[in-house]
Parts: structure tokens; sequence; C-alpha cells
């Protein structure tokens, strides 16, 4: 865990601190700074001047070495045609010259005629940069570094033209400077430097020339690919930072030689360890820091005590009050005797805030409480199931907040000028009972026209309003309750203290009237809503016996009376066709016979569809059977029934039910379904009798077609499920676009069975 969070006053005062060495500690910085700029100076003005000597050395060599090879030119030796004689003095030559790893003559074709160092096989060197140079320029020549092809070692050529009596180029003399002479040149010159110092030469292709003090591991190589040659082939002048040859990081300062050289690119690399080369700077900085720290030190010891005694302390004992005022021991102050005039002021304030929430506490504890009991009062009336249990529930909520001697609940009735109690709460007993009514005239000392205004109305030395033959309360409060606008009843409440009812115990009481109107309301309306769903499904089970027995009583007089009336109109028009011969009196006979015989069809399909006499004479299977065949012929549909044994006897109004819901769907399958085939079936088990109608037609959107049927469009689905709910069952309709529909109805079977019997026309299903 921090101790010290960035937020804290001790981080603060320790910055404080530390911002005050910040002064100091940026001059130490730009001293040592302007320490490290002086030793790249120092480092820099060391490498331009042993740029200058390394040049005035090379400049001796090569000077020396000019002169001695065009001394080489008049030698008779050299140029007559005699090896031999040649090789011989040249060998003798080398043995005084020891720089010169070889000695030789070229002929003008790159052939070596003549060398010190005699060749395992004959050598051309035609195509080496320095030979083609010297024919070219025809003067004095110096090659860059190569491998003597001669002598195999590391070395720079030198050459000299040699001309014949008609200015022609008779022969080329070369000298050739070994690599470790050069070192050692160099490292005479590394002797005069400080230790630690590394002298590195390198020339225009990266080649390293010189590299003291360890010349046998990069002489001759290439150090292309290095970060110091590649810095340094980049700037050609200056001082850098970077890793070196030996693969640590080091100030290295180089420079090109100004010398006979030049056309080859060479460049002194004058580098040591950054430790090294930044000590001195780095010693000072040292020690400063060193001292600064040392008063850094104190100043924060010194300053930490003092700002402990007089700064933390007391703001501590500041935060430990806050922190038990916010876990909520309310009773903690500040004690400050002395510290800082600001924190003292601070500490009292601190006092005074916890006083107030102290204060705040117990009536925030108060208001808790009492919307605690108005949160249970509430889910208590919503789970209230009359208008009496509501307000008694109202009345053992609101007595937990009010402390009353008596209360109780009234309803207004207006029409009859009369009271209804509806509860009471009392210390002792009462003399009225819930329910009871008493004339608003008896209630002359209460002002309804206040009540209506929705303003409570206070009387006291009053006698008592819930119980008239008691004595009478100090105080009697009226709480009105108000819906729309309409004065509905009263909340009452008797205290013996008036002072103990405050304004904040009527606002309470208010809240309680309110929310009890409300709830009395509804449950009113819920009841006059039960009481109507139960009158209007009374109604719709009359109206479909009335329905079913009217469609009976005109089926039989269809069928009993125009029937035969019709008959015996028959029979007496085909007598009448036997007794006159006309032929005119035949014909019209015949075409009264034929409409007379449609009306007996018309008659007897209108007395089946009313009300089939094979439901009421041979039962429901037989009745299902005929109407399916019956409508499969009109539609011409392949229709199948099928009826399994039946566990009871179906109660009339279940098969009325069945038969008309199968009469219902089979209607509309003629009518939308584009149907092909259609099934029914009836079947049973011990808990209820199942109905099934099923197609392959078209199908539809069961939601949509409801919601059209709510609106008036189309009550075939609708009455069917009324059908199936007024004879104790229900109705589930299936059915996708393009996928048919599947209807089914389920009828439970009474609870006490009247008896059993197997559904007629069993056998032929």
């Amino acid at each position: 865990m921090n101790r010290f969070p960035l937020t804290s006053l001790r981080f603060y005062l320790i910055a404080l601190v530390l911002l005050s060495l910040l002064p100091p500690l940026t001059l130490t910085l730009v001293h040592a700074s302007e320490a490290r700029r002086r030793e790249r100076v120092h480092v820099e003005a060391d490498a331009l001047q042993l740029a200058h000597v390394v040049a005035a050395q090379e400049r001796d060599l090569v000077e020396t070495t000019q002169q001695l090879l065009i001394t080489l030119g008049q030698v008779p030796e050299l140029k007559a045609e005699d090896p031999q004689a040649c090789q011989t003095f040249l060998d003798d030559l080398q043995t005084h010259y020891h720089r010169y790893t070889n000695l030789g003559v070229i002929a003008p074709d790159g052939a070596v005629s003549c060398s010190a160092v005699p060749p395992k096989q004959a050598i051309n060197v035609a195509d080496r940069a320095f030979f083609q140079q010297a024919l070219s320029s025809g003067e004095f020549t110096v090659g860059e570094y190569q491998v003597d092809s001669i002598s195999q070692e590391p070395a720079v050529p030198f050459a000299y033209p040699v001309y014949n009596e008609v200015n022609q180029i008779q022969a080329v003399i070369f000298a050739t400077v070994n690599m470790d002479w050069l070192n050692h040149v160099e490292s005479g010159v590394l002797a005069q430097l400080p230790r630690d110092w590394a002298l590195t030469k390198v020339d225009r292709n990266g080649v390293v020339l010189v590299h003291e003090p360890d010349p046998t591991t990069w002489s001759g190589r290439s150090a292309i690919k290095t970060p110091l040659v590649q810095a340094v082939l980049e700037r050609e002048q200056g001082v850098t930072e970077v890793v070196g040859l030996d693969d640590t990081v080091g100030v290295y300062a180089f420079a090109p030689v100004p010398s006979v050289f030049q056309g080859r690119g060479i460049y002194v690399i004058l580098g040591m360890p950054r430790s090294v080369a930044f000590a001195s700077g780095n010693r000072i900085l040292l020690h400063s820091l060193v001292g600064l720290g040392l008063v850094a030190a104190v100043v924060l010891v010194v300053s930490w005590a003092v700002a402990s005694i007089f700064v933390l302390r007391p703001v501590d004992a500041l935060l430990r009050v806050k922190q038990q005022l916010a876990e909520g021991e309310l009773s903690a102050r500040v004690h400050l005797p002395a510290g800082p005039q600001e924190l003292v002021q601070l500490g009292l304030a601190l006092n005074q805030m916890a006083d107030s929430l102290e204060r705040r506490d117990g009536d925030l504890r108060l208001v808790a409480k009492r919307l605690s009991i108005l949160h249970d009062m509430d889910s208590a009336i919503l789970e209230a199931k009359s208008a009496d249990e509501i307000a008694f529930v109202a009345l053992s909520k609101i007595t937990q907040i009010i402390h009353c001697v008596r209360a109780c609940v009234v309803t207004f009735d207006f029409e009859t000028h009369e009271a209804v109690f509806l509860a009471f709460h009392a210390d002792g007993e009462t003399r009225l009972g819930e329910g009871a009514r008493v004339s608003l005239q008896v209630l002359e000392d209460v002002e309804f026209e206040t009540l209506r205004r929705g303003e409570v109305h206070m009387i006291e030395n009053a006698r008592s309003f819930c119980q008239p033959s008691a004595i009478g309360p100090t105080l009697r409060a009226h709480v009105p309750l108000v819906l729309h606008g309409e004065l509905i009843g009263s909340l009452n409440l008797e205290l013996d203290d008036p002072e103990s009812f405050s304004p904040d115990h009527v606002h309470v009481a208010g809240e309680v009237a309110d929310s009890l109107a409300v709830a009395i309301h509804n449950v009113r309306l819920l009841e006059e809503v039960s009481v109507g769903h139960e009158r209007l499904q009374a109604l719709s089970h009359r109206l479909i016996e009335v329905q079913e027995v009217e469609r009976r009583t005109i089926a039989r007089e269809l069928h009993d009376e125009i029937g035969q009336s019709l008959t015996s109109v028959k029979i007496n028009l085909q007598t009448m066709q036997h007794l006159n011969d006309s032929p005119t009196l035949a014909t019209h006979l015949e075409d009264g016979i034929r409409i007379i015989d449609q009306a007996l069809h018309q008659v007897r399909n209108l007395s089946f569809d009313l009300r089939p006499s094979l439901l009421d004479d041979l039962g429901l299977v037989p009745a299902l059977r005929s109407l399916l065949k019956r409508q499969a012929q009109r539609a011409r549909l392949q229709a199948s029934f099928r009826a399994g044994p039946i566990q009871q006897q179906i109660p009339p109004q279940v098969e009325i039910a069945c038969f008309r819901i199968v009469q219902e769907s089979l209607t509309n399958v003629m009518r939308h379904a584009q149907a092909q085939q259609v099934i029914v079936e009836l079947g049973s088990d011990r808990q209820a009798l199942h109905l099934l109608i099923r197609d392959d037609g078209i199908g539809f959107d069961v939601q949509a077609a409801l919601q059209h049927a709510a609106g008036g469009d189309g009550l075939g689905l609708l009455g069917m499920e009324e059908r199936a709910v007024l004879a104790g069952g229900r109705l589930t309709i299936q059915s996708t676009p393009g996928q048919g529909t599947e209807i089914q109805a389920h009828f439970p079977w009474p609870r006490t069975p009247t008896g059993t019997k197997e559904s007629p026309g069993r056998d032929a299903a």
C-alpha cells in the first residue's frame, strides 16, 4: 500500500522541499554538461592534432619513397634486361629498408619482371589500380591498401614510371610499405597520448589501416558495417559517442588526413571509453550531487520534524474525526489545543458540521422509518383484495407513525347520504363494526366542502367520530380521500395530544390518504369489472342455450311442419298428374314437383345446419360423421373422420360446442383454405375429451386474424373460442401461411362423472 499517495499533504511538503533544491541541482547539471562539452572539445582537438602528426609522418614516408624510386629509376641493373642481376640488387637494397615488404620492376604489359621477393609463379598486375594510374599519369603514384600479390602481406603500394630514350615508359618501379611498420609508426604517436586512448585509421572503403593498441585484430579488415566507421564516413570530421570496434561505447573524435594519401580518403579516429573520456566531468558531477544530497537530507529532516509537529499532527486529528464521521460515528469531535490558527478554525468548523449531521441523522432515521412503513403499506395494499382489507392495512401502518387513540376509514355515499365504516383502530373496544352505516347528518361537525378541496379538517375538543358513544378526544383530524376531484371518503385520526400532530404528520397522512383513495377506487372498479364479467359470461351462456333451443325449435318446425306440408303438396301434385292426360298440365306439374323437391332438399339442409337431429337422437360421433360427409361432398374434399373410445358420457353443452366448432371450421376450410384434404379426430383420456381438425390448405396468420376478428371483421374464430370457454374447455389454433391449419379443443371431464357410455357409432369409426 502506498504510504504517501500523490494527493497527501506529506507528499506536497516533500515536493515543496525538493522543488527548493531544483535551482542548485540545475546549476550542477549545467556545470557537468559544460565539463562534458570541454572534454569533447579536447578530444576533438587531440584528434585533429594527431591527424596533422600522422600526415607529417606520412609525408616523410612518401617523400622518402618517392626519392628512392626516382633513384632506382637511374640504376642500370634495373633498366637492363637481366632479371637475376635486378633481383640481386633489390634483395640487397631491401635489407637496408625494412619498412618495405617488397621492391620490384613491372613491365609495361603488367608482368613483374624483377622482384626483391621472388614470386612463386609469374605475376601480372595489369589490373591493379596503382599500376594503371602510374601508366596513365606518368608520375609517382600511391595506391590503395591491398594484399601484395608476391609477398601475400597487407601493404600500401607506391609506383614510379621509368622512361627510355624516346620518352616512352620502359618500366614501372614499385615499392610496398608493410602495414605492421605503419602500425609501429602510429603506435609511437599513440605513446604520446594519455592512457586508455585508442588510435584507428581507415580508408574511404572502410578498411582498417591502423588499429592500436590491438593491431592484429582489425588491421587489413573491412569495418564498413560498424557504427563507428559509418559515422566517420558520413561526417568525415567531428566527435561522436558510438559503439567502437571493440563493441564498447566510447567517445570518438575523427578527422581526414591532409596528405598525399588524400586521394585515397584516409581518416584518423581517436577514441576512448566514455567513462574515461568524461571521468573529470563525472567526478565533478558526483561530488556536487553528493553535497547536494546531504543538504537535501538535512533540509528534509528539519522540514519533516517541523511539519509533523505543527501541521501533520493537527491534520491527522482532523482526518481521524472525518473518517469516524464517514463511518457513522457522529459523536466524534476534534480537540486542537494548539496549532496554526487556520487548522484550529477548521477543527471548529468540523465540529459544527458534526453537530449538524448528528441532528440531521436523527431526522433522516425518522424519515427512513416512515418511508419504510409507507413502502410496506403500498405493498400490502397492492396484495389486498377488498376495500375493507386495504383500509385495515392502511390503518395498521399509519398508526405506527402517528400515535392515535382511535382511527378509522370512512367512505361517503352521497346518493344515500350515508357514511360506510371500512376499518377501525382503537385502544379499547368500539361500538361500531366494519361495514356499519351511519347517516351523514350524524357527522354535522364535518366540513365536507373543506374535504372536497383536499384540505385536512381538524377539530379540537370534539367528540369521537369513530365511536360516537366514547368521550371526545382532544384533537380529531379528517384527512380527505379525493380522487379526480371527487370526495369518496376520509381517513380519521383521533389524538389525545394536539402538539403531537405536527405538519410532517399532516403530510404523511395526506400521502397515505392519496394512496388509499386510489387503491379503494381501483378495487371497486375491479369488483365492478369482475361482476360485469360474470354477468356477461352468464348472459353469453344463456344466449347460446337460447340460441340452441331456438335452432332446435326452428329445425323441428322446418322438418315436421313445413316439410310435411311440402310433402303433402308433392303427393297431391303427383295425384293430379295421373288424373289429367293434358300434356301441358303434366309439364307444369312436373316442374312444380321438381321445385318442391328442391325446397325439401333445402329445408333438410337448413334443418341440419340449424340443429341436426342426429346430435339429439344418436349423439356427437354420428352427427360429426354426417356433417363431414355432407360438407366434403359440397366442396369435393377428401375427408377423414376418426373417433376413439370415449371414457365418459359427453355433457350436452360439450357436444353442442364440439359440433359447432367442427361446423365453423369446415365452413372456413371451404371458404378460405383452398384445401384438398381435411381430417377430424375425436378421442378422450381420463382427463378430458379431445377434438382435432386439420387441413392442408394455404394457412393464415393467427394473430392477425384474431386482431381483425376483435375489430369486428369476421367473428368465426372468436365464436369458436367463446364456445369452448363457455363449455369449460379451451381451444388452440396453429397455422402458418402455406403450411395448413390445425385446431385443437380440449374439454375436461366434470369432477363428478354422470356415468360412462360408449359413443354411438364407435365401431363404425
